[in-house]
């Protein structure tokens, strides 16, 4: 569904615009760089309006770009198929992983954030269902790639709420989990009291019997 994806930095003044941040399916950019008819034909007309959305058909592919004027990024997709219902939510969930990814530029983490997240490039819908483990860290467990990679994962929701959901569905889980423990501990509790009763009932028997035989005996 999506070719490319690509966060630009742009200067409105003069209306130039440079990409920091870019993913696309075709991993051989120097062949086929999938952002370029975006680039020679949409951006250079988005640039020259005050407008914060633009969308335009051209041959056989769509472009979304997204202008952040407070932040000074534009937010561009090339798609094969027209996203336009989709698209609010796929920028929302682009800009967290752009900043994330500035975030670990700056910490210097970006080859161990790259190193964990190998495992989420290989499945990533192992990470969508219920054993799903994910941090929230604001999109830092997240790149351009898996966007393109499972763009409906990243369409229908907020990534950040998606994960606040899965950490309450977690915590949910593990507290029904604890819950019908106790429960059985309980009934193990309960079911040892009445067995000492038992016992108890039978000792004090006993006892009685044998002070009744010892005095038959006098």
């Amino acid at each position: 569904m999506i070719n490319a994806i690509g966060v630009y930095t742009f200067n409105q003044k003069i209306k130039d615009a440079k990409v920091t941040l870019f993913a696309q399916q075709e991993k051989d950019t120097t062949a086929n760089y999938q952002l370029h008819n975006l680039e020679e034909t949409s951006l250079p007309q988005f640039l020259q309006e005050d407008n914060f959305y633009f969308e335009k058909k051209y041959e056989r592919e769509y472009h979304f770009l997204l202008k952040e004027f407070n932040s000074g990024i534009i937010l561009a997709i090339v798609s094969r198929s027209y996203i336009g219902e989709e698209i609010s939510n796929l920028f929302v969930n682009i800009k967290r992983v752009y900043w994330a990814h500035n975030a670990s530029k700056t910490k210097k983490t970006d080859n161990l954030l790259k190193t964990n997240l190998t495992s989420i490039i290989e499945n990533p819908q192992g990470y969508i269902g219920k054993n799903a483990r994910l941090e929230l860290t604001n999109g830092a467990s997240f790149t351009l790639d898996h966007i393109i990679e499972n763009p409906e994962y990243f369409s229908d929701d907020d990534i950040r709420v998606k994960q606040i959901k899965a950490v309450i569905a977690e915590v949910k889980e593990i507290t029904l989990d604890n819950i019908d423990r106790l429960i059985e501990r309980k009934e193990k509790l309960d079911a040892l009291v009445e067995k000492s009763q038992l016992i108890s009932e039978h000792t004090t028997k006993f006892h009685k019997a044998a002070k009744d035989l010892n005095r038959c005996r006098c």
